[in-house]
């Protein structure tokens, strides 16, 4: 790899997973630099092993001087970096007069910021849309927000940059975070300034916690709760544009408790095997997001896809699905399932009845005793199943599955089976976490184990014995 560079420009450069070689020379004009890397075996790379910077060999470069559309800028360091954008965005995050007014109107009667704030935000959400549009350096620079004020449209930059001009017109101050969604592609340091950013958040300090804003969470898409963000853009490092230029943050940590899917399931048995169950299932975070992508304006097929192919619930004869309000948090949607035949299988006398009807967890995580890269999960989270079975007369229980607990560093499993004999009842309640997203490489096969001891008691069967008539 050979690189020349004007020497009033510069360069900085970065090498990973490998040994710098690199022989620099220059003239009157330029430095040059060269690169070479020979007789490198093929490396195998894990399944979930995390972005490839890890791994790979990689020559990382990025400018001391540079123009964009004549805004000049120094991106020796993130405070020159966050200064270039900052002076882009000057002229773009301003209402008119009479739209500062509608907004101070639209708050009026709220006493607090966060209420204030709040109200623009679901405004935004109701009569915004995200449409990623870019004209001239439109990567960067937005629309301005009287723009957004009128077409009621914007990319994430357009709409943060909408959103932070009518905060304040209502006397809240706000900045824009550029930051980067979806797994990182280059290392974002301290110390080596580089444009490896995709997306646009708006930061809105306050003395504790700072609230965190996704501005493209708009009502024709899957919807944030107001200081909602996606797992995609947490724990990510961000360049935070002040008017004092930038500063290098982090977006919040995502926790197992921000994810989650909690499911509640009656099944009525009949005497013929038939049965009718209801399941209400309440998701916050990513499993929110995820409902929302595959239930909203689905087909039929559509929502039986996602039900039974992606959840893993019983397939069932017929399927009803109902949503509730997509704006509430958690969000809540019901189903109503028919089964001709609840029993796995017969033999004899006997029924046997899936322990549950939803597969709590399906990673799939293969013995190998040789990994040397750690495991990423895609985000951490929780989810817990209860399944009331409701047993006609004329039937026992024969056996059930014991009690289980199960624990790593990372991850948590428990089941509990009670049985009540005479009201003909069983509830099985279920817990699974994944309370990290990285497992380590030497802790790998401890995973692979205790994902086997999961999925053997999920599979676990309730034994019914039909008595005589």
């Amino acid at each position: 790899m050979q690189v020349s560079v004007p020497k009033n420009i510069g360069l900085r450069y970065k090498t990973l997973n490998f040994q710098d070689n690199c022989l620099k020379s220059d003239n009157a004009s330029e430095i040059n630099y060269v690169w070479n890397i020979k007789n490198v075996k093929a490396k195998k790379i894990d399944n979930n092993a995390g972005p490839s910077y890890l791994h790979l060999p990689i020559i990382i470069l990025a400018p001391n001087q540079f123009r964009m559309d004549e805004y000049n800028g120094d991106m020796r360091t993130w405070k020159g970096l966050g200064k270039w954008y900052e002076n882009l965005i000057s002229t773009t995050n301003t209402l008119s007069p009479q739209e500062q007014a509608f907004y101070q109107n639209l708050v009026s009667g709220k006493t607090t910021g966060m209420e204030k704030a709040e109200t623009i935000y679901h405004y935004l959400q109701n009569n915004m849309r995200y449409v990623s549009i870019q004209l001239g350096i439109g990567g960067w620079k937005p629309f301005a927000a009287s723009f957004v004020n009128i077409k009621k449209y914007g990319d994430c930059k357009a709409l943060v940059n909408y959103m932070q001009a009518a905060l304040s017109a209502v006397g809240i101050k706000s900045y824009p975070v550029i930051n980067h969604s979806g797994e990182l592609t280059l290392p974002i340091e301290k110390d080596f300034t580089i444009n490896a950013f995709n997306h646009v958040l708006l930061c809105i300090p306050q003395q504790k916690d700072s609230i965190w804003v996704e501005c493209t969470s708009t009502v024709s898409g899957v919807v944030c709760s107001f200081g909602e963000l996606y797992a995609e853009t947490k724990d990510h490092p961000a360049l935070l544009v002040t008017e004092n230029g930038g500063e290098l943050v982090r977006t919040p940590e995502d926790k197992a408790e921000d994810n989650t899917r909690s499911v509640k399931t009656v099944i009525d048995m009949d005497k013929d095997g038939s049965a009718i169950a209801h399941s209400t299932i309440n998701v916050k975070g990513e499993m929110k997001f995820i409902s929302y992508s595959y239930l909203y304006n689905a087909s039929e097929e559509g929502k039986r896809s996602y039900i039974f192919d992606m959840m893993k619930f019983k397939q069932a004869d017929s399927l009803q699905v109902s949503l509730g309000d997509k704006f509430q948090n958690p969000f809540q949607y019901n189903l109503k399932l028919n089964y001709s035949q609840l029993p796995d299988f017969t033999s004899g006398t006997k029924v046997f009845i899936p322990s549950r009807l939803y597969e709590i967890f399906r990673e799939y995580l293969p013995e190998d005793t040789a990994r040397k890269q750690d495991y990423y999960f895609d985000y951490p989270y929780q989810k817990t199943d209860t399944t009331i079975l409701h047993y006609p007369a004329g039937y026992k229980v024969e056996d059930m599955p014991t009690n289980k607990v199960l624990e790593t560093p990372y991850t948590s499993y428990a089941s509990i089976y009670i049985s009540d004999i005479a009201a003909h009842i069983i509830t099985v309640i279920t817990k699974f976490s994944v309370n990290k997203k990285v497992a380590s490489a030497s802790d790998y096969n401890k995973l692979s184990k205790f994902a086997a001891k999961v999925l053997d008691d999920l599979d676990e069967k309730i034994v019914l014995i039909k008595e005589d008539e």
